[in-house]
């Protein structure tokens, strides 16, 4: 036993190599059979690496036997709610530490800050220095939303949530040397097309090649990512209404800053999310 109480490995010898590879192995393995893009892992509108989620980060706990024991700190304010979450993580049946992750989650946050007015009138109603017009461009162009500041205290059991969900994600990676396995692979080179002969017949077409008959991955990590439609963004806010949940809730959980960055595959996931809320609020 530690100083601290916590059981600690001594001199652990450092992982085999066999043994990496298994353990890369199966977190590959995990990702690429039980995984769903848009519900365990996503890319998040103007980056580049797919993130995982919180329900991806519970998958990963639970195959590796890990379970967590959450440190709040917090620092807020009149002005804002503010956490910081440690997160240890410890082996089921041992007891041991395999690692620790931070996260931390503010209400001053572009999505938690402000929410969009419910009418203009309420709009107008509020102080100059608690409203303002948030501008955007998008397939339809260059629109405005009317927004005014949100309640800190509306919001604190959701950012130490998203605190929480970060700290989780945060230990998966690092105590699983898993962020590797995340990192979107590039595309496939295009294949050269067969040169042409302009003296005589064009030159015969290759024979038919696994690469070129196999089927398409449309879930490729190399596949454009297409936005929801203006008519799925408006059945989103239309369920969303309909079952009482704030939209700055909504956009925490799905790591969005406003509902148009919503993408259209996982607009399905979105309004099952949804629905399961109205059965059991959160």
């Amino acid at each position: 036993m530690g100083a601290s109480g916590e059981l600690v490995a001594q001199a652990a010898p450092p992982m085999t190599i066999a043994s990496l590879r298994e353990r890369s192995t199966h977190v590959q393995a995990l990702i690429r059979d039980l995984m769903v893009e848009g519900v365990h892992y996503m890319v998040i509108p103007g980056t580049k690496e797919r993130s995982l989620t919180k329900m991806g980060s519970e998958l990963l706990l639970c195959a590796f036997h890990i379970a967590v024991d959450p440190e709040v700190l917090e620092n807020s304010d009149a002005d804002a709610v503010r956490y910081t979450v440690r997160l240890t993580g410890r082996h089921m049946g041992s007891g041991l530490v395999i690692g620790v992750g931070i996260g931390r989650c503010s209400s001053n946050e572009e999505k938690y800050k402000w929410r969009r007015a419910v009418c203009r009138e309420e709009f107008d109603a509020t102080p100059e220095t608690h409203r303002r017009l948030k501008w955007g461009s998008g397939e339809r162009g260059v629109y405005s939303v009317q927004q005014v500041r949100t309640n800190p205290e509306d919001v604190a059991n959701t950012v130490l949530k998203m605190a929480k969900k970060r700290a989780q994600a945060d230990l998966c990676l690092t105590a699983l040397g898993a962020s590797d396995a995340f990192k979107r692979q590039p595309a496939p080179p295009k294949p050269t097309p067969p040169p042409t002969n302009p003296k005589g017949p064009p030159s015969a077409a290759p024979g038919p090649s696994h690469a070129a008959t196999g089927p398409v991955d449309k879930n490729s990590p190399a596949a454009p990512v297409r936005l929801a439609s203006p008519a799925q963004v408006t059945l989103v806010q239309r369920k969303l209404d309909q079952a009482g949940l704030s939209e700055t809730y909504f956009l925490a959980q799905f790591e969005i800053g406003r509902l148009e960055e919503l993408t259209a595959g996982v607009v399905d996931h979105a309004l099952a999310w949804i629905a399961s809320q109205t059965e059991a609020p959160p």
